[in-house]
This record gives C-alpha cells, sequence and structure tokens, in this order.
C-alpha cells in the first residue's frame, strides 16, 4: 500500500504531538505529587542519616518507614529523587560550595543534608513549583526542630535566598565539569574507564549508572529453583534465571518485600548474581571448616552453609553491629546452622582461632565499591586517591591475615566489588610476591571474562549485567611454620 508523502508527513506529526502530549500528562502528574512537610522531613533525615550509617538505601528504607511512605504513592516519587541526588552529589557539593565559599565536609551534618536538596532540586532536576515553595517555606522550621540551632537556620536562609534567585544553567556552567555532569562520575574515574575498556567506557559509565532488576539467590536448604520461579510467577513477577550464575532469579523492581510469601520463607536470599558466584568458586565442602572474614551481612556466609549442607563450620567475622543483626536475621530465616559469629576484626581470627585450620577462606574485604556504583550511587563520591590507597593497605593486612589462617592444601578465595585493578590484580600480585613459597594462584574457569592477570575473572555491569566484581582465587602449597 502507497501513501501520498503528505499523508506520511501529516502522520508523523501527529505522532509527534501524542508523544508529546504523553510527556506533558506524564510531567504533570508528577508535578502533582507535591512534596509536603513530612516528605522534606523524612528526606533530611535520610540524607543526613544516610551520611553517617550505612548503606544508605537501608537508611532510606528505614526511615520512609518509620514515616509510612513505604508502599505508598510518594515511595517511588521521594526514591527517585535520593538516588538521583547520590549520583549527582558532587556536582551538587560543587554548587553548593561555590556559592558558599567554603566545604561541604565543614557544614553543620543537618544544614549539609537540606542545601543538598535544595541544590539538587532547584539546579538539576526539574521540580514543580509548589514542592519548591513548600521546601523553602518549611526547612527552616525543620532545622530548628531538628537542630535547636538558629545559626543553622540562618545560614541556610542565605544560601537559600541566593540560589533561588540564581540562574540553573549558570550555576552548573560555572561550578560543574561538563564530563562530570553527563556520566554523574567523578572525572579521575571517568578517566579511568576510559583507560580500563578504551572505547567501551562511555557503555561502562552508562551501566554504573543503571539501576540493576532486583536480584535474588535461591536458597537450596528450602526450595528449588523452580518452585521459586513458579511462587514468584504467581505473585505477580515477571522472572528471569541469571546468565552467569543460574541459582540467581531477577525481577524488575519495585519488589513487594512484606508482602511476598516466598521472601518471608527464607526461600529467596537478596543478592547480585557477581556475589553469588562467589561461594561456588571457593566451593566448600560439606564437613569442612571455613572462615569468612568480612562476613556480615551474610549472603555469601549463608551461600556456602547451603553448599555444605549444614554440614562443617563457618566461623564469621565482623565488626558492625547493624550488619552483625542483619546477619542474624538471615541464619535464622534460611535455615542455616553451621554458621558461629565472632564480633571482631577478622585480624584477631589466627589468635581466636589457632592458624592454619581451615578448609578454606572467603575473603569480600571492605573495598571502594566502583563496582556496585549503580547500587550504592554516592560512594562515587567519597573515593580519593588517599581513600583508595588505605583501602588497599587494609586489604593487603586481611589477605595475610588469610595466609595464616588457612591450611596446607587448603584455598582462599579474594574477591572485592571493584572495577580497579589496585584492588584486585595488584593486590594478588603482591600477595604472591610476599609468599612465593607458600602461594600459587589457581586458575578460575567460567562465570565471567578473564581478568587483567591470567587465571582471575571479572564480571562487568556493561557486559553481564551484574555488579563489577574481581576473584581471584589461591592454593597454599606449604606450611608457614
Amino acid at each position: 500500500m502507497n501513501f501520498e508523502p503528505r499523508v506520511i508527513a501529516l502522520f508523523i506529526t501527529s505522532s509527534k504531538i501524542l508523544i508529546l502530549l504523553l510527556k506533558l500528562c506524564s510531567r504533570h502528574r508528577d508535578a502533582q505529587m507535591v512534596m509536603k512537610y513530612r516528605d522534606i522531613k523524612a528526606m533530611i533525615i535520610t540524607l543526613k542519616e544516610g551520611e553517617e550509617r550505612k548503606p544508605s538505601q537501608v537508611v532510606k528504607r528505614i526511615v520512609f518507614s518509620r514515616f509510612g511512605i513505604v508502599g505508598t504513592d510518594k515511595d517511588r516519587f521521594l526514591t527517585a529523587i535520593f538516588y538521583g541526588l547520590m549520583r549527582k552529589l558532587g556536582c551538587v557539593d560543587k554548587v553548593i560550595e561555590g556559592i558558599l565559599g567554603e566545604k561541604v565536609e565543614d557544614l553543620d551534618p543537618w544544614l549539609r543534608a537540606s542545601l543538598r536538596l535544595l541544590t539538587y532540586l532547584k539546579v538539576f532536576t526539574y521540580c514543580d513549583r509548589q514542592s519548591m515553595e513548600n521546601l523553602v517555606e518549611y526547612t527552616p522550621k525543620l532545622l530548628l526542630e531538628l537542630t535547636n540551632n538558629r545559626d543553622v537556620v540562618a545560614s541556610f536562609n542565605k544560601y537559600c535566598n541566593k540560589i533561588i534567585h540564581a540562574n540553573s544553567q549558570d550555576l552548573i556552567n560555572k561550578y560543574v565539569d561538563k564530563d562530570e555532569l553527563l556520566y554523574s562520575m567523578p572525572k579521575w574515574l571517568i578517566l579511568k574507564a576510559k583507560e580500563l575498556v578504551g572505547g567501551d567506557y562511555e557503555r561502562l559509565l552508562k551501566a554504573m549508572n543503571i539501576k540493576p532488576l532486583i536480584s535474588f539467590r535461591v536458597n537450596t536448604l528450602k526450595a528449588t529453583l523452580d518452585d521459586v520461579v513458579e511462587e514468584l510467577e504467581s505473585e505477580g513477577y515477571e522472572v528471569s534465571i541469571g546468565e552467569h550464575v543460574p541459582i540467581v532469579v531477577k525481577v524488575k523492581p519495585p519488589f513487594k518485600f512484606n508482602e511476598s510469601e516466598v521472601f518471608r520463607q527464607g526461600k529467596i536470599v537478596p543478592q547480585d548474581e557477581a556475589c553469588a558466584a562467589a561461594a561456588l568458586v571457593l566451593d566448600p565442602q560439606p564437613g569442612e571448616v571455613v572462615v569468612d572474614m568480612c562476613a556480615a551481612p551474610g549472603g555469601k556466609a549463608t551461600h556456602m552453609a547451603e553448599l555444605m549442607e549444614n554440614e562443617g563450620i563457618i566461623y564469621a567475622f565482623d565488626i558492625h553491629d547493624d550488619r552483625i543483626r542483619r546477619m542474624r536475621y538471615l541464619i535464622r530465616k534460611t535455615g542455616v546452622k553451621n554458621i558461629k559469629i565472632f564480633k571482631m576484626s577478622c585480624t584477631k581470627a589466627p589468635k581466636v582461632l589457632g592458624e592454619e585450620i581451615a578448609d578454606k577462606v572467603l575473603l569480600d574485604p571492605p573495598c571502594s565499591t566502583t563496582g556496585s556504583f549503580a547500587k550504592y550511587p554516592e560512594s562515587r563520591w567519597r573515593l580519593t586517591d588517599k581513600t583508595l590507597e588505605e583501602i588497599v593497605e587494609r586489604q593487603i593486612e586481611f589477605l595475610k591475615t588469610a595466609v595464616r589462617l588457612v591450611k596446607p592444601g587448603g584455598r582462599i578465595l579474594y574477591t572485592v566489588c571493584s572495577i580497579l585493578p589496585e584492588e584486585g590484580e595488584e593486590v594478588i600480585k603482591t600477595i604472591l610476591s610476599l609468599y612465593p613459597d607458600h602461594l600459587e594462584l589457581v586458575e578460575i574457569r567460567g562465570f565471567f571474562n578473564e581478568g587483567f592477570m591470567k587465571g582471575t575473572i571479572r564480571s562487568w555491569p556493561h557486559i553481564h549485567n551484574t555488579s563489577g566484581m574481581f576473584f581471584a582465587l589461591l592454593e597454599k602449597v606449604d606450611s608457614l611454620k
């Protein structure tokens, strides 16, 4: 069938008008979702407490529950603001510092949280007029209520007056790097991505800003993969199975944790597909002695217990009270019975347990989290050369402890949620050089791509749709004694 050019042109024009109307309707709906007093208070408290307790998205969930936001229409609206602000945090801070002439880190924590919310909504995203008016009117009252400090209120009012009357684009042009704004990433990390993956760097940076599907590991102590898929589908979710770790299932957000029976019964455990590979690579067997050096909140520890069929023992070390509470809860929920928790630094493990006692050791130490920026977006702005150096020093210290714990013939899995070779391949090269007669690198096959060092593997956000993680498996070939 042939159409005249003018008919085609009319159809195209009509389609464009329809799309424009849909966008306007969508924007109108967003505009009706006005931020009110309690919403603003919840956001300020979330931002402030999210700096003090990690991970921040858990803090958000706790605060939103406290204010009755979870599960309401406001939940998605305010959550989008929260994650948008976290991704743009460095750019937001540069505008604040440019206007104030002082470092954001030197400000009162409540003032800092309030200014960040105001700046993000005024400068970096669309915010309806009524919400902005409410923010300007209510925030001083909230700050007085939260701090009882009139100097903090005065500082907010002074800054607020300046930013409300400024042109947003002028502020961005003056204070914000264009690449940092485009990729929501500090400049040094943009350059690092180019160095690591070459022409693929834009795909990598884009993937690091896309919130992934919600992933769960099937708890094989309570269910099979087929059972879980069937139950999740009966709850109304469209389910996909992990391409690289097939005991993982994924669903599109939002996931109603409180309403899901399969979740409440402990048949599934929230865990990224790359994280779920760790226990499979280490491959602990029933009856073995295993040490999980940085265990909380327990995803990998409970997975190892499943693989061990609750036989043998897993010694789980961690120092964070809130994370240990979550691990205890997860242990009870999953039906795991062979984990013993030690609330102390893993560096004390050889003294507590003895040396060369473990068949397997898992070390997933604190890291830069560059591999999971999509999940922890604010982390990208907190990392510096100095903090990275401190992180690497601690990783090597922990790995030296792991060497003391594992028995001859035993294995250590070192894994970090980082795309940086400094925390991966370079750490492994260092530990091999320190113990040339005692350690050997065991080649890992399958799961993901080979790392920058032969025998290691890496998962990538832009290739595998997972967190970016590094894995290296070491075997102790001779005793240190």
